[in-house]
């Protein structure tokens, strides 16, 4: 395999869409088990009435 830059933006760019799809989907899993959560419940004081 022939190493040039253009395969070195093609692997980076991967391990980047990689890394912010496995971000967003903990982010996601965390997010559903907080509201599951009632414990740790706090609802947002409405400032504006």
């Amino acid at each position: 395999m022939k190493f040039n830059l253009k395969n070195l933006f093609k692997t980076l760019s991967f391990i980047l869409v990689v890394t912010i799809a496995v971000y967003f989907a903990i982010d996601t899993i965390h997010n559903k088990q907080n509201i599951m959560s009632f414990e740790d419940y706090d609802p947002p004081l409405i400032a504006d009435c």
